[in-house]
């Protein structure tokens, strides 16, 4: 006969089912723990330990199912990678400038990452850039405008890569400029 506590430890694992699943079936489920100790001749703590690990692995998908409870685990899930970036901003960018300001304050001198000297690289980044959202803007237009999935991210992928190889083209004629006014032939 299972003792009156072992009842009690499972009812306190069938809270892992959402509560309509409880109301249902959980006077079943207590009567099942029972037969199986019963029948089974096992011990009542094994045949507890055996339904505690199915109630683990099987009431995390009967609350998914509910969407009133997919929407909380998605909310709080949004919200703990939403505290998470804050606080990782918060803590790593003043440790991340401490880092920076110890680096100079070492007194390491500061080198350039590799040596300066005017090209004209910008010109082809450039070009590449505005063929890009040319395609970009061409798929959508050659189409009609009513695209399928794949198209539309093709559409994008087209016009972010686009854009950031003009930004690339403006940065780098900036400083084949800078490298010209600084050091006249």
């Amino acid at each position: 006969m299972v003792s009156a506590a072992v009842v009690h430890l499972y009812r306190l694992v069938l809270l892992l089912y959402p509560a309509e699943f409880r109301r249902r079936y959980g006077d079943d489920m207590v009567q099942l723990l029972t037969d199986r100790q019963l029948h089974e001749q096992r011990r009542a703590s094994l045949v507890l330990l055996n339904e505690t690990f199915d109630a683990v692995r099987t009431a995390p998908r009967l609350r998914w199912e509910s969407s009133m409870n997919r929407t909380v685990i998605i909310a709080v899930a949004g919200t703990v990678v939403i505290v998470a970036t804050l606080v990782a901003k918060v803590i790593l960018l003043p440790l991340g400038l401490l880092a920076v300001a110890a680096w100079f304050l070492w007194g390491r001198p500061v080198r350039p990452i590799a040596s300066a000297s005017a090209s004209r690289h910008w010109m082809r980044w450039m070009l590449a850039g505005v063929l890009a959202i040319l395609f970009a803007v061409a798929i959508p237009a050659i189409d009609g405008g009513e695209l399928n999935e794949v198209w539309w991210t093709v559409a994008a992928i087209a016009l972010l890569g686009g854009i950031a190889m003009t930004i690339t083209a403006l940065v780098l004629a900036a400083s084949a400029r800078a490298h010209r006014v600084a050091s006249p032939h």
